[in-house]
Order: C-alpha cells, then sequence, then structure tokens
C-alpha cells in the first residue's frame, strides 16, 4: 500500500509540473494564429440572432435582419459564431488557414 501511495504521489507531482507547460503550449498556438477576415454569406442568414449573443465580444451585431461584424478587431478567434450557427453562414478564416489552403 504504501509503494502505491508513493507511485500516486509522483504521479500527482508530475501531472503539476505538466500542466503550467499545456497551458502555455496553448497559449502559444492561438497567439499565433490571426484573424483574417470574418465571412458571413449574407443570403443564407436567416436572422436568428444566435451568433451575436453567443458572442463574448460582442463582436457581431444584427444589422436588419442580418448578422454584420462590427468589431473584428476584438475577436478572439473562440469560433463560437461559426459552430453556433444554424445556417453554416458564418466562417472565421485566419492568416494560418488561408496559408494552408495556398500551400
Amino acid at each position: 500500500m504504501l509503494s502505491l501511495a508513493i507511485l500516486m504521489g509522483a504521479y500527482m507531482l508530475t501531472i503539476k509540473k505538466e500542466i503550467p507547460q499545456l497551458k502555455e503550449k496553448a497559449i502559444n498556438k492561438r497567439a499565433k494564429k490571426k484573424l483574417k477576415e470574418i465571412v458571413i454569406h449574407e443570403k443564407w442568414c436567416k436572422a436568428c440572432g444566435i451568433c451575436v449573443d453567443i458572442c463574448p465580444k460582442h463582436v457581431l451585431e444584427m444589422d436588419f435582419l442580418v448578422a454584420k461584424v462590427v468589431r473584428p478587431d476584438d475577436c478572439i478567434l473562440c469560433g463560437r459564431c461559426e459552430m453556433a450557427c444554424p445556417d453554416f453562414c458564418i466562417q472565421v478564416i485566419t492568416d494560418d488557414e488561408s496559408n494552408q489552403a495556398a500551400g
């Protein structure tokens, strides 16, 4: 039993050391992405407003029955608007994605 406790303690210490490294990798990966544009296919938009409501930075607003990008510099690239849109009319395009498509 004692050896199991020692192993579990060593395992927990290893995990505690790795968590900050994993967080740093995630932050660095996100920092490498830069917003190129947010595309809204206006013909597909049914003005449900889900994208406007779900955006944590209020990048989108409703403008006469269609969603519009009003603060693109505030976008944090979370992709919530893109995932929540029931009509698939939003695309968040980053420099990273556009480079992969070209290459």
